[in-house]
Formats: C-alpha cells, sequence, structure tokens
C-alpha cells in the first residue's frame, strides 16, 4: 500500500496524501473559504443597497 502517491498531473511532480482524512480537511477549507466569500458578498450587496435608497432614486433615470 503506499501512503503518498505521484500527482502526474502536476508539473512540480508535487506529492498528495490519498487519505481521506486529508481530503476532507482540504473539503473543509474549501467550504470555510466559499462561506466567508459568500459572507463578503453579501455584505457588498448590502451596502450598495443601502446607497442607492439613500441616493432616493434606486438607481433609476
Amino acid at each position: 500500500m503506499r501512503l503518498v502517491q505521484h500527482q502526474p498531473e502536476a508539473n512540480t511532480c508535487m506529492l498528495r496524501c490519498p487519505c481521506s482524512s486529508c481530503n476532507n480537511k482540504k473539503l473543509q477549507n474549501k467550504d470555510d473559504r466559499i462561506v466567508a466569500l459568500e459572507t463578503q458578498n453579501a455584505t457588498i450587496l448590502t451596502e450598495l443597497a443601502g446607497k442607492k435608497d439613500k441616493r432616493g432614486d434606486n438607481g433609476k433615470k
């Protein structure tokens, strides 16, 4: 059984661990980044909506 396998698609000859706990951690990290970006996006959209409302024209010309 190989504990670490070569990643053939990588040009840098990087190694990756095929164990499920490492893969789960990578997925959790990606999930955390997605949640952070979604929260940031929602905050920006809320701020933009507030600026439009303060102008009073709701963006209409």
